[in-house]
C-alpha cells in the first residue's frame, strides 16, 4: 500500500501542477452548476434532481478525458519501462493511478455540495436523499474511471484511449434507455448491465446490495483486464484462465446477490421501506395471510421495472411478518394459469414488444390476490407503485376488520360531489353513506360525518341534527368555502350557508374574505389571440400552497404541502395548517383574474393565518377548513386527497394508514424569497465552486512559483 500511496501522490500532483485539473474542474463546475441554476425556481421543488439529471452525461465526456493519460502517456513517452525497474509491483501502478484520477473528479463532486446546502436555506431537503445520492455519483464516477483506465492501457494514443473510454461508458449509459426495444426476453438482462439503471435506483435514496455489487463488480472487471493488457504490454502475461476464473467468480457474485439482497433507505421516512404501521398490522394477524403474486416473468420496459419493485415489497412484507404473511409469485404462463388469475380478478394489460422486426401485442399480469380464511381481496393491475405499500395494507386491513365503519355525507345544499377516485379510496375503509338531514335524523352506526362545500342554508332542524350528532360524541368535518367561485370568468359571490352560528359555540370562525400568498400554486392558463392557441403558466395567489403544519396532529404530521384554492382564514380551534408569512388577507373580493398581479397593501392584514383546525368537545372532535376546493375534482391532486383522507381518519380514530398514505406524497416547495435572493442563489452555485477553484490555483501556482525561484537562488549561490 505504501508504494501505492506514491504513485497516487505523485499522479494527483501532477495535475494539479499543470492546467489539466483546473479546467476540467472548472469546466465541469461551470455546466453542472448552469443546468442545475436554469429550471431551480421554475420547477420549485427542493431537490437536486436537475444536477443528477446531467451528470451522467458530463461523466462521459469529463472522466474519459482526465484517465486517457493515465497509462498510454506513459507508453507514448517511454517512462513505463523505467516504472517497470522500479521495486513497484504492477497492480500498485494501476491503482495509485486509478486512484489519482477518482480523487480529481471526487473534488468536483465534493465542490457541488454548495447545491443543496444553498437550497436547505430555502426548502425542505431531504438529506437522506441528498447522502444517497452523492454516494451515487461517488460510485458512477469510480465505475467510468475504471473504463476510462482500462481504456488508456491498451493504445499509446491519449486520444484513440479518449475514443474508447467514452464509447464503452456510452453504451454501458444508453442500455438502460433503450429497454423500450428491447425483445422482453432480454429486457431483465440488459437492465442489469446498465450502469444508469443503477445509478437511478441509488439517487432515490435507497443503498440496495445489488447496485453496491454491481459498481464493485465492474470496476474490478476493468481493473483486472487493464491488469492484464498493462502485464502484456511489458510481454509478462497472466494466465488468460485466472482471468476467466475471476470473471466467472464476479458474475456468480450478481447472479447471487439479484435473489439475496439487503436494502437500507437513506430517505427521510423511510418512504421506499414498510411503514410500522404496515409491520404492526401484519405482525398482529391472528391468521396468516395468503398473498398471491401473478407476475409475468418476461415484461417489457417500463412494465419491467413495477415487476420487480412489487417483487421486492412483497417479499419484504414477508420478512417483517415473522410468518403472518404468506407469499407465492406466479408466473402466469399457460391457458391454466392465466384462467386461474382471471377467476381471482387479476386482469391482464396489453402491450407491445418487437419481435421479429415487426411489432406485436402481448399480455402479460402484474396483478395480487390477498386471502384471509374465506375472504379475498384483489388488486387487479398494478399502475402505479407509489401508494403500493397503502393499496396492499389497506387491503390486508379491510381484509381482517370485522366491520368497516361508515362516513355520513350531508346531501341537498349544494354540497361537492366526490370525484370517483376519492369515492373508491373511501370506500376501501368505509362504509359511505349519503345523508339528508331534512328527511332524516344522522343515522347511529355513523362514525363520522362531513359537511363539504354546502351552497345553501341549513334550516334551524338541520342544525339541530349537527349539533346533537357532535353531543353524543359523533366526529365531523366542516369544508366550507365562503365564497362560490365562477371559473369561467374567475369571479366570487358570497355563499350564505347559516352554519356560522353552530361554529360559534365551538369558538371557530371563518372569515369573509379570501387568503393570498406569495408562495403559491401555479396553473395554466389557455389562450386564443387570433388564430393562435397559447398556454401560459402564471403564479396564482388565490391558491396558497402551505408548508407550514403543526406536527403534532396526524393528519399533517408527513405531509410536505397542500395546495388550498379560495380558501378563507379561520379563527380559534387548534390549527393545524398555516399560510406563509408572506400571505395578506383580502376580504372584499369580486375579480379573481389569475393575470392580474396582486400584492398587499398596508392597510391589509399579513400572515400567516390559519387555514384548518381541530376543536374538540367532549368525546367528539372536528375539523374545520376554510375551503372545499382540496376534495373538487378540478383542483385535488394528491396532496389535497391525502390531506382529505388522512382528516377522515382521524376523525374517525382509524389512524393506523395516515403515515403510509403521506409517504407517497411527495412535494418539497421552495419558500417564496424574493428576485434578488434567487439571483444570489444562482450566482453562488454557478460560479462559486469555480472561482474558488480558481483562486487555489492562482495561490498554489504562485506559491510554487517562489519555492522554484527560492531553489534557483541557492543552487548559482552555491
Amino acid at each position: 500500500m505504501r508504494n501505492t500511496k506514491i504513485i497516487f501522490l505523485r499522479e494527483f500532483r501532477s495535475y494539479f501542477n499543470s492546467p489539466i485539473a483546473y479546467i476540467v474542474l472548472i469546466v465541469f463546475l461551470a455546466v453542472s452548476g448552469w443546468f442545475f441554476t436554469s429550471d431551480l425556481f421554475l420547477v420549485n421543488q427542493a431537490s437536486i434532481i436537475g444536477y443528477l439529471g446531467i451528470v451522467p452525461l458530463l461523466f462521459l465526456f469529463f472522466i474519459p478525458a482526465v484517465n486517457m493519460r493515465l497509462i498510454a502517456e506513459e507508453e507514448r513517452l517511454g517512462t513505463i519501462e523505467t516504472l517497470a525497474t522500479l521495486p513497484i509491483r504492477d497492480f500498485e501502478i494501476i491503482f495509485g493511478k486509478y486512484l489519482a484520477a477518482l480523487a480529481l473528479i471526487s473534488i468536483g463532486i465534493v465542490c457541488t455540495l454548495v447545491y443543496p446546502i444553498s437550497i436547505s436555506f430555502i426548502g425542505n431537503l431531504d438529506w437522506g436523499q441528498v447522502l444517497s445520492s452523492y454516494i451515487g455519483l461517488i460510485l458512477l464516477a469510480a465505475g467510468f474511471g475504471a473504463i476510462g483506465i482500462f481504456a488508456s492501457s491498451i493504445t499509446k494514443s491519449q486520444i484513440v484511449a479518449f475514443i474508447l473510454g467514452l464509447i464503452i461508458c456510452f453504451v454501458l449509459f444508453i442500455l438502460g434507455k433503450i429497454l423500450v426495444i428491447v425483445p422482453a426476453s432480454l429486457v431483465s438482462f440488459v437492465e442489469y448491465l446498465s450502469i444508469d439503471y443503477h445509478f437511478n435506483n441509488i439517487i432515490r435514496g435507497v443503498i440496495d446490495s445489488r447496485d453496491i455489487i454491481y459498481y464493485f463488480s465492474m470496476i474490478a472487471f476493468f481493473l483486472l483486464i487493464t491488469f492484464y493488457f498493462y502485464r502484456r504490454s511489458k510481454q509478462r502475461l497472466i494466465s488468460s484462465a485466472y482471468v476467466c476464473v475471476i470473471v466467472g467468480i464476479i458474475v456468480f457474485v450478481n447472479f447471487l446477490s439479484y435473489n439475496i439482497f439487503k436494502r437500507l433507505d437513506l430517505t427521510q421516512g423511510n418512504i421506499y421501506s414498510l411503514s410500522p404501521s404496515s409491520i404492526k398490522l401484519i405482525r398482529s394477524l391472528k391468521d396468516p395471510v395468503l398473498v398471491e403474486g401473478y407476475i409475468t416473468s418476461d415484461l417489457p420496459s417500463p412494465y419491467n421495472a413495477r415487476g420487480k419493485y412489487l417483487r421486492d415489497i412483497l417479499y419484504e412484507y414477508k420478512a417483517q411478518s415473522k410468518g403472518k404473511v404468506k407469499l407465492e409469485i406466479i408466473d402466469p404462463k399457460g391457458r391454466e394459469k392465466e384462467l386461474e388469475a382471471r377467476r381471482l380478478g387479476i386482469m391482464p394489460i396489453t402491450f407491445t414488444e418487437i419481435r421479429s422486426d415487426k411489432y406485436e401485442t402481448r399480455l402479460g399480469y402484474m396483478g395480487l390476490a390477498l386471502l384471509y380464511g374465506d375472504e379475498k381481496e384483489t388488486i387487479p393491475v398494478v399502475e402505479d407503485i407509489t401508494g403500493l405499500e397503502y393499496e396492499i395494507t389497506s387491503k390486508i386491513k379491510k381484509l381482517t376488520q370485522r366491520q368497516l365503519k361508515t362516513v355520513g355525507f350531508t346531501t341537498n345544499h349544494g354540497e361537492v360531489e366526490l370525484s370517483e377516485r376519492l369515492r373508491t379510496s373511501l370506500e376501501k375503509q368505509y362504509i359511505i353513506k349519503n345523508i339528508d338531514l331534512a328527511k332524516e335524523e344522522i343515522p347511529a352506526d355513523v362514525v363520522t360525518l362531513v359537511v363539504a362545500g354546502p351552497k345553501t342554508e341549513f334550516s334551524s332542524e338541520e342544525l339541530n341534527k349537527l349539533r346533537e350528532f357532535i353531543n353524543r360524541g359523533g366526529k365531523i368535518g366542516f369544508f366550507i368555502d365562503k365564497l362560490d367561485i365562477d371559473l369561467n370568468n374567475f369571479t366570487g359571490t358570497k355563499v350564505s350557508t347559516g352554519l356560522d352560528s353552530l361554529l360559534a359555540e365551538y369558538g371557530i370562525k371563518i372569515k369573509k374574505g379570501l387568503v393570498l400568498d406569495r408562495q403559491n400554486q401555479t396553473i395554466g392558463l389557455t389562450m386564443r389571440q387570433g388564430l393562435f392557441t397559447m398556454r401560459n403558466i402564471v403564479p396564482y395567489p388565490f391558491f396558497p400552497k402551505v408548508t407550514n403544519f403543526n406536527e403534532d396532529n396526524p393528519i399533517v404530521k408527513r405531509l410536505e404541502s397542500v395546495t388550498f384554492p379560495y380558501v378563507s382564514p379561520i379563527e380559534g380551534g387548534t390549527p393545524i395548517a398555516y399560510s406563509s408569512k408572506n400571505s395578506w388577507y383580502m376580504e372584499n373580493v369580486y375579480s379573481l383574474n389569475p393575470l392580474q398581479q396582486y400584492s398587499a397593501l398596508p392597510n391589509q392584514q399579513k400572515g400567516p393565518f390559519a387555514l384548518a383546525v381541530e376543536f374538540r368537545v367532549s368525546d367528539s372532535r372536528g375539523i374545520v377548513c376554510g375551503t372545499s376546493k382540496i376534495i373538487e375534482p378540478n383542483f385535488a391532486s394528491a396532496s389535497e386527497v391525502a390531506f382529505f383522507l388522512n382528516a377522515v381518519d382521524w376523525l374517525s380514530e382509524d389512524e393506523s394508514l395516515i403515515a403510509i398514505r403521506s409517504k407517497g406524497v411527495r412535494d418539497r416547495p421552495l419558500r417564496e424569497i424574493s428576485k434578488a435572493g434567487r439571483s444570489f442563489i444562482k450566482w453562488i452555485d454557478t460560479i462559486l465552486p469555480s472561482l474558488l477553484l480558481a483562486v487555489f490555483g492562482v495561490l498554489r501556482w504562485r506559491r510554487r512559483k517562489s519555492v522554484i525561484g527560492l531553489v534557483w537562488n541557492r543552487e548559482e549561490a552555491s
